[in-house]
């Protein structure tokens, strides 16, 4: 069994959509089955803050944890062929 990475969620996202709300920006990845991810990335300072750094950071987190549904998914699959 190969571990799953990042681009492994990546390679399955259809669809992406950021929002910003205040110093916060929302990350949505729809995967090829359906399922929706939510990512945020907050800015504590607002001199700081970009646009462009909190999709980034929203995004990746969105794909983090789209690890673990993955994870999840295999074990289930793996449990219930067995």
């Amino acid at each position: 069994m190969s571990k799953i990475t990042m681009q492994h969620v990546q390679d399955r996202i259809t669809l992406v959509e950021f929002s910003v709300v205040g110093l916060s920006t929302h990350c949505m990845i729809r995967l090829d089955n359906g399922f929706q991810i939510d990512g945020v990335s907050h800015c504590a300072d607002p001199a700081d803050f970009t646009e462009a750094a909190g999709r980034i950071y929203s995004f990746k987190d969105a794909v983090s944890k789209g690890i673990s549904y993955l994870v999840f998914a295999r074990c289930e699959d793996h449990h219930i062929n067995s």
